[in-house]
């Protein structure tokens, strides 16, 4: 299977079985000066194979998803280098991903010793929070953070503060261990949301957060079973006729 793709600075929105794709780089800072990105944010969508379209299991097709993201991300960012986006102008870029390109780039993922930082946690939270706050003005109708009132800008930076919390204590090998299965579920329904996002710029963080959470509750689960069934086990053998 080899997929052409066509990427353009249109935005694009995923159809049916469709997944985003984004070659993009960003602005940045140095010395107190704004240096825009290297050149403008590009779009594409390419189909889902039909074996990970049909997966039931919301989190497992959500991880196969999140690897398929990366992997094209990584292709994608070999085909199309920085040099090359800088002098096209914006010009549609179009290449071609082979299923063995996908393979490789897969391998090599699967390969890189990842583990969650604190640093990474916080680098990653810095873009969610200037989002949210970007959204946060929209709906107020005010053109930045420092025309919202006190009190709001108070309260939801306390708010996002207790989610950052959270996040970066899952960058300790027992972080996860110190909340009970229903605060776990509780923050699984946002970090769903920002691991979904982040799979269409080829991030890996809040993915990474979201597994350890899962396998969390998974575990919590397994466990309160194992107790359901030896608890039965145990009640089978008792005669209670004979404790009257």
């Amino acid at each position: 299977m080899t997929a052409q793709i066509t990427f353009t600075t249109k935005s694009v929105e995923a159809g049916t079985n469709e997944i985003i794709l984004t070659r993009a780089t960003r602005a940045s800072k140095r010395d107190g000066k704004e240096i825009p990105a290297a050149f403008p944010a590009m779009y594409a969508t390419v189909a889902i194979p039909e074996k990970l379209a049909g997966i039931q299991d919301e989190f497992v097709k959500l991880a196969a998803l999140a690897g398929l993201q990366a992997a094209y991300q990584k292709v994608i960012a070999a085909k199309l280098p920085t040099d090359l986006l800088r002098t096209a102008g914006g010009a549609a870029q179009t290449i071609c991903v082979s299923t063995e390109d996908l393979r490789s780039a897969l391998a090599a993922e699967a390969s890189e010793a990842r583990r969650i930082t604190k640093d990474a946690i916080a680098e990653a939270w810095k873009t969610v929070v200037s989002g949210a706050l970007h959204n946060l003005c929209k709906q107020r109708g005010v053109s930045k953070e420092s025309e919202l009132p006190d009190q709001l800008r108070r309260q939801v930076g306390a708010r996002l503060q207790k989610r950052a919390d959270f996040l970066l204590s899952l960058a300790s090998t027992t972080g996860v261990q110190l909340y009970s299965e229903e605060q776990l579920t509780a923050e699984l329904e946002w970090l769903i949301v920002l691991a979904e996002r982040e799979a269409t710029e080829g991030g890996w963080i809040f993915a990474a957060c979201m597994a350890k959470v899962v396998a969390r509750l998974d575990k919590l689960r397994e466990a309160r079973e194992s107790a359901d069934t030896e608890e039965e086990e145990i009640d089978e053998a008792i005669d209670l006729d004979a404790l009257f």
